[in-house]
C-alpha cells in the first residue's frame, strides 16, 4: 500500500507540471526588428480607371528588389519629389502579389485546395508567367529565379507541361533571350509530344518559339525524351544580373560605394 500512495503522489505531481501554464515571452532580437523596412513610404498607382488600385509600399524594400523602383525613387526625377509611381498598364492583383513576395520572400499563388484541378494548374501558370514579365519590366532579378522555381514545382507537382497560353505570355512579354524563354524551350524540346504543337485547342505558338525549340531539339539529339524529374534544379536558369541588395541603399535610394 505504500508503493502505491507513493505513486499516486508522483503522478499528481507530474499531473501538475504539465498544467503549468507556460509563460509567454513576446521579445525578440534587435537584429530582426522591421526597422529595415524604413519610415518613408510610397504610393504605387496600379492599373487604370475602374480597375485601379494605390498601395502603399515602404520604400525600402521596394528599391532594394527592383533597379526600376530604385531609380525612380531618387535623384530629380517627378516619381522621386512626389513619392508616387504610376504603373498604369499593370494589374492590381498581380502587384498585390508582387508586394506580397517583398515582403513575406514568397509567391502567394496556390489555392486554397492543395489538391487543384488542371484549370487551376494553367491559371497559377499563368499568375505565373505574366509576374515574371512583371519582374523583367521592373528589373527585379531575384524575383525572377523564384518564378522559375515555383515554376518547375508546378510542373512537378502536376507532371504536366504549361499550357502554350503560358509559352505565348512569356515570349509576348519579354524582349529577347531570357531564362523563362529557357527554361520553356527546355522542357518542350525534351519532354513534349508532337500533340503539343498540333492541338487545335491550344494557343497558337509564337514563330520564335517554335525556333528555338527546333535549335535544342537538335542539340538534344539522340537523348530519351524527358519527364517532370529530370527538372528539379532551377538554379541552372537563374538571370545572374546583378540585381539591388538592400544593405546597398540608403535612405535617399542611392547605392552605397
Amino acid at each position: 500500500m505504500p508503493a502505491v500512495t507513493r505513486q499516486s503522489t508522483n503522478s499528481s505531481s507530474a499531473a501538475n507540471r504539465v498544467a503549468k501554464p507556460k509563460l509567454k515571452d513576446p521579445r525578440e532580437r534587435r537584429t530582426r526588428k522591421l526597422a529595415h523596412f524604413g519610415r518613408t513610404m510610397v504610393q504605387v498607382c496600379v492599373g487604370q480607371d475602374d480597375r485601379k488600385e494605390v498601395f502603399s509600399v515602404h520604400d525600402t524594400p521596394l528599391r532594394s528588389h527592383s533597379k526600376f523602383f530604385a531609380n525612380a525613387l531618387k535623384g530629380p526625377w517627378k516619381e522621386s519629389k512626389e513619392r508616387l509611381v504610376k504603373l498604369p498598364e499593370d494589374d492590381p492583383e498581380l502587384f498585390s502579389i508582387y508586394m506580397h513576395y517583398i515582403y513575406c520572400g514568397t509567391l502567394a499563388i496556390l489555392a486554397e485546395n492543395m489538391e487543384a484541378d488542371i484549370k487551376e494548374f494553367c491559371n497559377q501558370f499563368a499568375t505565373l508567367a505574366h509576374l515574371y514579365v512583371f519582374a523583367e519590366k521592373i528589373q527585379d532579378t531575384a524575383c525572377k529565379n523564384n518564378v522559375i522555381d515555383a515554376m518547375l514545382a508546378s510542373v512537378r507537382v502536376k507532371n504536366k507541361l504549361p499550357p502554350t497560353r503560358i509559352v505565348c505570355i512569356i515570349y509576348s512579354g519579354t524582349a529577347g533571350p531570357c531564362s523563362a524563354r529557357k527554361l520553356l524551350v527546355d522542357l518542350c524540346a525534351r519532354w513534349a509530344k508532337e500533340s503539343y504543337y498540333k492541338n487545335p485547342r491550344q494557343d497558337k505558338l509564337p514563330a520564335d518559339f517554335l525556333v528555338d525549340v527546333i535549335d535544342k531539339m537538335i542539340e538534344y539529339r539522340g537523348l530519351p525524351r524527358g519527364n517532370a524529374a529530370g527538372f528539379e534544379d532551377g538554379s541552372r536558369y537563374y538571370d545572374t544580373t546583378e540585381t539591388m541588395d538592400g544593405d546597398n541603399a540608403n535612405e535617399n535610394g542611392e547605392g552605397r560605394a
